[in-house]
């Protein structure tokens, strides 16, 4: 998934966020349930006017890329911006501005 953030400042402290749904979650394990060690690892990469400039990783003996891997399939759609949630409206001041769709 991805997300696109409008008027952001530079700095430290600036915060994003997505969200995989419960469903979704079962639908990827093949319908087994979530448990704490299903997910191997969460990785994301940052685009400034389309230039990587900084990636992150929750296991960082993972190589940079992991997932373009032919044993991966990316599952589009699966993950969903702030304002495609019910929290939509939770901490508008602490997330960064989303671009609206047009």
């Amino acid at each position: 998934g991805e997300v696109t953030h409008v008027n952001v400042l530079k700095g430290a402290g600036l915060y994003s966020v997505m969200y995989l749904s419960p469903k979704t979650v079962t639908r990827v394990l093949n319908g087994s349930p979530a448990i704490a060690n299903s997910i191997d690892d969460i990785s994301v990469q940052f685009y400034a006017k389309g230039k990587m400039v900084g990636e992150g990783t929750t296991k960082p003996q993972f190589q940079s890329g992991w997932w373009t891997s032919t044993t991966f399939t990316p599952i589009d759609g699966a993950l969903l911006n702030k304002n495609q949630t019910p929290f939509a409206p939770l901490y508008w001041d602490r997330y960064e501005e989303i671009k609206p769709a047009h």
